[in-house]
């Protein structure tokens, strides 16, 4: 058992860059590097897209220029 928990904690920490996004018209919002960071996370983001639209309750998709376009006007934009 103590190895299995010293093996845990040697593992690295995953860092991951900040979502950069853009408001667009209206109520959407544009995540720009969703796939970069899906990818860094080994995630699909297909899964990953409709894991954020049910946590937020907003309505996305990625298009092909690998854009997550989100339908909501509280989903992803923050004030600072």
């Amino acid at each position: 058992m103590r190895e299995y928990l010293t093996f845990l904690a040697e593992k690295s920490k995953l860092v991951i860059k900040p979502p950069q996004v853009m408001k667009l018209r209206g109520r959407r919002t544009a995540w720009l590097n969703f796939v970069e960071i899906c990818n860094q996370m080994k995630r699909q983001p297909e899964h990953v897209c409709a894991f954020i639209c049910a946590e937020l309750g907003g309505e996305g998709a990625i298009n092909g220029e690998q854009l997550s376009i989100f339908h909501d006007h509280k989903i992803l934009i923050s004030s600072s």
